[in-house]
């Protein structure tokens, strides 16, 4: 630090390195499968004629287990593979053993300047790095790029993947953030100020977990290996398992060959680290009796947030829907003869029609239980996405961009959050016994994702194409909030209002302290949801909403804590409830109101949802903590205190619930509470 006649100048450095060493030892002995294999001789096992009165065959197959043990029989082993390192290969028995490297550095230099007498402003200037994440070893799997970008690697299906080279991305070293304050003593009384700043500054993104994530989304440095139907006996050793074939450059159809659903993965080569900018301003009035006034906004912005997407987002082509469609038809109409739900051709059903294009997929599986509920469900994706889990010759190159990979999972700068608030403040000093302060803020926050509430940052969208479906209220918005606190001593004893007396009487009734905390907020929100694979897969449907014929704010004045009688209590309408417990009626052809008074229903075949993501509030969440307490002086210093707290002392129920999925049979019904039952305890302290 250094002043300088009205300036007083602050600098600074810091250097952080971290190291993270995730280990696993799974895998690095021998799995043995006690048993007898199809190997085994027929006389080695136990027959149901070596027992005279019969024996159920649960019974025969529990002996032959018992004595494949006692025998030391062997009819399987396996074992995991790991590679040590760029040229060791496969190497049996040794744990997955990585080391991650990243440094943080920063470096700033700060101005105090007294402008006025009555004015002061700060200006600043921050340089933050945060190295590249690196494994030490370069143990680690990327695709390769020879220059071209990553989006065309992605959706190139003759990609390869082979080990990384260093850092997972290139450095970021630009990262300079600016900060400027003021402070302004308006009257030159030292009672009213105004305040004001802005500032940027740059996050640390999971790191770690963001990489660990990537390089494990690119199989190939592990891999495990069975050798079954065996009969060998452990007395005589167990049979070895011959050492894989490791490549060090794999292809897409490597990856596939260990997986229906494998990815690809890698983190955008140029991803710039997230950046904060915070702006704040806001005016303070020192009031009469010890209190003062505070009225401030504050704004945190989010920019270049890191978030996972999926390049390789499933595409049903219009054929397939046509035909699709046609299989719905003939399933409803087969119900509406008689019979059980059957999407194929039936001429004995009239209406009936062949199908031409989901056939070509393996015949279309269609006595598929699953298959079927795809179908009624109007899940038009989420049957392509079945096809394809399924090994369907064809169906990967007929439903996804990409024809040599199940996913290509990237992370880029594609997230945002903006927090908008007004906070209003009222404390007291502490005099005369009394200190306090209450608070009110009322925010919103908008993102372009839940929130960051998943720590890999994989958060794919539910269209590509439409990302603004995507843009709504942020998991984390809370739209009035006020906390409250008050400590009080007690007027009696020694010194005091009432009973000012000392011994006996200031012992018994002297020293008592009483505080309490109060919590009031908005709910958070909360989602009214079909999360069906109507339009995307199904883990890419998990914020898919429902369609609706009310708009959000006739929605809003549903919601209510409503008790029925027998016992079951909801936090909307039970009128717009059915009798199964769900939103929505039974699926059917056209899937009108299934009972009166539905508003929700599922979209329908290559749809999405109409309601907006998490645009509604749970139920308000309010608490009320108190304490009592008594201080008693003993030799010098030291003193003893009794204190008894009680936290939700009022013992409130603040109900809890989350996303609302108009198929659940449990739509709308609380079950849990966001807040404990009360919780007394009592305190002995001694302080010297």
């Amino acid at each position: 630090s250094l002043v300088w006649g009205d300036h007083a100048f602050q600098m600074g450095a810091s250097w952080q390195r971290i190291r993270v060493n995730p280990y696993n030892y799974e895998g690095t002995v021998p799995t043995i499968t006690w048993g007898f294999s199809s190997a085994a001789p027929a006389g080695a096992q136990l027959n149901s004629g070596m027992f005279p009165g019969g024996i159920s065959a649960a019974d025969l197959a529990s002996a032959n287990t018992m004595l494949s043990l006692l025998t030391g029989t062997v009819s399987s082993v396996a074992r995991t593979f790991q590679v040590q390192d760029q040229t060791s290969g496969y190497v049996p028995g040794i744990p997955n053993n990585r080391n991650y490297t990243l440094d943080n550095i920063a470096a700033y230099i700060q101005d105090n300047w007294r402008l006025k007498p009555n004015f002061t402003v700060r200006a600043g200037l921050k340089w933050e790095y945060y190295s590249p994440v690196r494994e030490d070893a370069n143990l680690g799997f990327l695709p390769v790029l020879n220059g071209r970008s990553f989006e065309s690697v992605l959706r190139d299906p003759n990609a390869a993947i082979t080990f990384v080279n260093g850092g997972l991305f290139k450095p970021d070293r630009n990262n300079f953030g600016p900060t400027l304050g003021f402070g302004w003593d308006v009257f030159k009384d030292g009672r009213t100020s105004v305040r004001g700043g802005y500032s940027l500054s740059f996050v640390n993104e999971e790191g770690v977990t963001v990489g660990t994530n990537i390089l494990g989304g690119n199989a190939g440095l592990a891999t495990g290996s069975t050798l079954s139907s065996l009969y060998a006996k452990y007395g005589t050793g167990v049979p070895s398992i011959p050492t894989p074939t490791f490549k060090s450059e794999r292809t897409l159809a490597d990856q596939m060959a260990l997986s229906a659903t494998a990815p690809m993965a890698i983190i955008d080569p140029n991803i710039q680290q997230p950046r904060v900018h915070q702006v704040s301003i806001g005016v303070s009035r020192e009031l009469p009796w010890a209190f003062a006034a505070e009225a401030r906004y504050v704004g945190t912005f989010g920019r270049d947030i890191w978030r996972g997407v999926d390049y390789n987002q499933i595409q049903v082509p219009q054929a397939f829907q046509d035909d699709f469609l046609r299989a719905r038809n003939n399933g409803y109409l087969a119900v509406a003869s008689g019979r059980a739900f059957d999407p194929s051709y039936n001429p004995a059903v009239a209406g009936s029609v062949p199908l031409t294009v989901l056939p070509q997929f393996g015949g279309g599986l269609l006595t598929s239980s699953t298959v079927r509920t795809f179908i009624q469900q109007n899940e038009l994706a989420g049957l392509a996405d079945y096809y394809v889990t399924q090994r369907i010759a064809g169906a990967l190159a007929a439903f996804y961009p990409n024809p040599g990979i199940y996913e290509a999972r990237a992370m880029i700068n594609d997230g945002w959050q903006d927090y908008n608030a007004l906070q209003f403040e009222l404390r007291r000093q502490y005099r005369d016994g009394i200190m306090g302060q209450v608070n009110y803020t009322f925010s919103r926050t908008r993102a372009n994702s839940t929130g960051g509430t998943s720590q890999s940052r994989f958060e794919p969208r539910l269209d590509n194409n439409r990302p603004e479906l995507d843009e709504g209220r942020s998991a984390y918005n809370i739209t009035h909030l006020i906390n409250a606190n008050l400590i009080v001593d007690l007027p009696f004893g020694q010194g005091r209002r009432w009973l000012n007396k000392g011994g006996v009487v200031n012992a018994l009734a002297g020293g008592w302290q009483m505080s309490g905390i109060i919590h009031w907020q908005s709910g958070s929100p909360v989602g009214i949801n079909s999360t069906r694979g109507t339009f995307n897969r199904a883990n890419r449907s998990g914020l898919n909403t429902a369609v609706t014929t009310l708009s959000p704010e006739e929605i809003k004045k549903l919601f209510g804590v409503y008790k029925l009688p027998n016992g079951n209590i909801y936090w909307i309408d039970p009128k717009v409830i059915g009798a199964d417990g769900r939103a929505v009626g039974a699926d059917s052809l056209a899937n009108p109101a299934g009972f009166a008074g539905q508003i929700f229903f599922n979209p329908t075949a290559g749809q999405v949802g109409t309601l907006p993501i998490l645009a509604f509030d749970a139920p308000n969440v309010w608490t009320v903590d108190a304490s009592l307490a008594k201080r008693v002086g003993l030799v010098g210093r030291s003193a003893l205190e009794f204190r008894i707290e009680a936290f939700n002392a009022f013992n409130s129920v603040s109900f809890y619930t989350g996303d609302f999925n108009v198929n659940s049979t449990t739509f709308g019904r609380i079950t849990s509470t966001a807040v404990g039952s009360r919780v007394v305890q009592l305190t002995v302290r001694v302080d010297f």
